[in-house]
């Protein structure tokens, strides 16, 4: 039996098992492991660890990465895929439970041309935060090998290269973790050096992935500033007026200096000025009420596996909503809040008042449902609502003249467009049926190509489009006609970050968009030039609308002595200080970070000193200065209420010529109130 072929076997065989009782998996796991040293695949092996270190690695500067000596985990993945970024939460878990015993490599094998550039991808490393060695197989050299047929897929090795288990999709995070635990058990693990990962420092004044933009009520841009957790709302040129979210990627309701959210994305508001948002990786709609209180919509947390829905809100498991809309059926109709689930691969709708609607159907207040889309990722359309085939719907517009919602289903490479009579879906432009030919790049009529296009916006001369993977807006003009065409407006298809006139434009896979009627004026969510964009129609040229953020407090600053590039270490003691009526809860694991404000990590341990007070331990290295935040969370009680309270502070060290010091004691006190 070939690699590949016993792969597939056990792939079936643990489809069947998945959903069973945990009992029924380990034996099978433990008799594969048991088996692993008696399989002889000839020189497969061998061909494999060649063909392995072939590849470019992605994210670190090491490039000979050791493949046999530890139990080692293959993660197969396309960077577009909802279902790829959906199972790195679990290969989190397995980083942080078994350390350096396991290895854990990305093997990136594109399904879009523009996935196949090394710059693209780390660019998708950094915003998902992975943690871990990535390599380009851009010509799917290992897929091939192995016989992968679908993203995402797990491999599991023991070690020196023993084939152990194959897994196809979502949900295996127990029987991996069974898999290793059993192995190391039979193999054993020896302890060796991690490869260093550096993720970039995110600048609190900057703009890191923005994913999606909207236009409020007070004509404010509202910014969903992705890869900070966070919401920016800012007026046309730039003036930071608000800010929702700490910047730490979690989930906590609260007010805005505590809320916490998970890669958002999608944002809208509604009649009463509240914003919503698509809190994509916590699987949650949250609101955002005109005071900055956030509180959650929709969701409970866990990633939901019901195509159907009908539950209130909160109560309702939702999957990766990627972006929002609201519609109504008529001018005394109430709002209807409309969802692309990307992960369900559905069209979703929250009531908030009881409405009657398709076919006289009854919408309940509070209730989420599933409106279009069977939740099988295709490019079908239909006139029944629920036989629609959606493929990671990722951006959503209502068409109010003609009662018409458009979506850029990002994965069937289409822009689809859904009657609000009835629910009927058809195709207005791109795509095959087989979305995985749907990336070819071509202008011109409803047979134009697009790639992976990731925001729509209803225009009076037809509906733009954020073709993202080949950096480009087109526009489709007549798109309820037959002589429909869609031809390329802006950008160049090179990504890049120049501004000018349309056709000199640069784009670097814009993820959003929204549009100033009054003004002509397009605003975009440039995600990886990490800008936000205006376009002006009547002058035909483009600006980068620079945003300018509120002045922090000035950090505490310190010179420490250097002498001859000699950086000494840094004691920090912080004291935590509660009001006479607050006590903290110490039952709490303080976890603290030390960040540098321009990027590049710090080595540090932290020790408790004693009750409320923390000593921390910092090696710095720096040219003339260094700027670091030092941050942690605490919960202050009161009496029976608790609150978080996120403490943050920032250092600047400074340093100078002059007797060289081992050691540089800085304190710190902090009041919890």
């Amino acid at each position: 039996m070939s690699m590949p072929d016993y792969f597939q076997n056990i792939s079936i065989q643990l489809l069947q098992l998945k959903c069973q009782e945990t009992s029924s998996y380990k034996v099978f796991i433990s008799d594969i492991v048991a088996k692993a040293n008696t399989l002889d695949f000839g020189n497969e092996v061998s061909d494999l660890l060649v063909a392995l270190k072939t590849l470019d690695v992605v994210n670190s500067k090491e490039k000979d990465l050791d493949f046999s000596s530890q139990l080692l985990v293959l993660d197969f993945f396309t960077y577009c895929c909802i279902n790829c970024m959906h199972i790195l939460p679990d290969l989190e878990v397995i980083e942080q439970t078994f350390g350096d015993k396991v290895k854990v490599i990305g093997i990136h094998s594109a399904k879009f041309e523009n996935e196949k550039s090394t710059e693209n991808i780390l660019k998708a490393v950094e915003r998902y935060n992975i943690a871990h060695p990535v390599l380009n197989d851009k010509d799917c050299l290992i897929w091939n090998k192995l016989h992968i047929k679908c993203w995402p897929t797990i491999v599991v090795f023991g070690r020196g290269l023993k084939p152990l288990i194959c897994c196809s999709g979502e949900g295996y995070r127990d029987i991996i973790i069974q898999t290793i635990e059993a192995a190391l058990e039979i193999f054993g693990s020896i302890s060796v050096n991690p490869t260093t990962i550096v993720l970039p420092r995110r600048n609190p004044n900057q703009l890191y992935y923005p994913g999606k933009i909207a236009l409020s009520n007070d004509e404010l841009l509202v910014v969903s500033d992705t890869g900070n957790n966070r919401i920016v709302i800012c007026d046309f040129e730039g003036n930071v007026k608000n800010i929702v979210g700490c910047g730490f990627r979690g989930y906590l309701d609260g007010p805005k200096d505590i809320a916490r959210f998970n890669g958002p994305q999608g944002v809208c508001v509604l009649l009463d000025g509240s914003i919503l948002v698509a809190d994509t990786g916590n699987h949650r709609i949250r609101m955002i009420d005109v005071s900055g209180n956030v509180s959650t919509l929709i969701g409970n947390g866990k990633q939901g596996g019901d195509f159907s829905g009908g539950k209130e809100g909160p109560s309702q498991a939702i999957s990766s909503p990627w972006d929002l809309t609201t519609y109504k059926s008529s001018l005394d109709a109430p709002e209807i809040l409309l969802i692309a689930n990307a992960g369900s691969h559905q069209i979703w709708g929250y009531f908030f008042k009881d409405t009657v609607w398709w076919k006289d159907k009854l919408f309940t207040e509070r209730s989420c449902v599933a409106l279009v889309g069977s939740g099988n990722e295709e490019n079908r359309n239909n006139t029944y609502p629920h036989k629609v085939g959606l493929a990671q719907p990722s951006g959503v517009a209502v068409d109010v003249e003609n009662d018409a919602l458009y979506v850029a289903d990002s994965e069937s490479s289409t822009i689809r467009r859904i009657s609000m009579k009835d629910g009927s879906c058809k195709c207005v432009c791109g795509g095959e049926r087989d979305p995985s030919v749907s990336n070819r790049i071509r202008d011109g009529k409803l047979e134009a190509r697009l790639q992976h296009p990731l925001a729509v916006v209803v225009k009076s001369d037809g509906i733009l489009v954020a073709d993202s993977y080949n950096h480009k807006i087109k526009l489709i003009q007549n798109p309820l006609h037959k002589s429909s065409t869609c031809s390329s407006i802006i950008g160049t298809g090179r990504n890049g970050s120049k501004c000018g006139s349309f056709s000199d434009t640069q784009l670097n896979e814009p993820g959003g968009m929204c549009y100033n009627r009054t003004k002509s004026i397009l605003y975009i969510a440039d995600t990886n030039a990490h800008r936000i964009l205006e376009v002006d129609f009547k002058t035909q040229v483009t600006r980068q609308v620079h945003l300018k953020f509120p002045d922090k407090e000035s950090p505490d600053e310190r010179t420490i002595v250097n002498l001859r590039g000699h950086y000494p270490k840094v004691i920090l003691t912080v004291d935590l200080i509660p009001d006479a009526n607050v006590k903290i809860n110490e039952e709490l694991k303080q976890e603290w970070k030390v960040t540098p404000v321009n990027g590049g990590g710090l080595k540090f341990k932290v020790e408790k000193a004693h009750s409320n007070c923390y000593v921390i331990h910092i090696d710095l290295a720096g040219d003339d200065f260094i700027e670091f935040d030092v941050a942690t969370v605490i919960i202050g009680c009161k009496g029976d209420v608790c609150i978080m309270k996120d403490v943050c502070f920032r250092f600047k060290a400074v340093f100078t010529d002059g007797i060289e010091e081992e050691t540089f004691n800085l304190k710190k006190n902090v009041i919890i109130n």
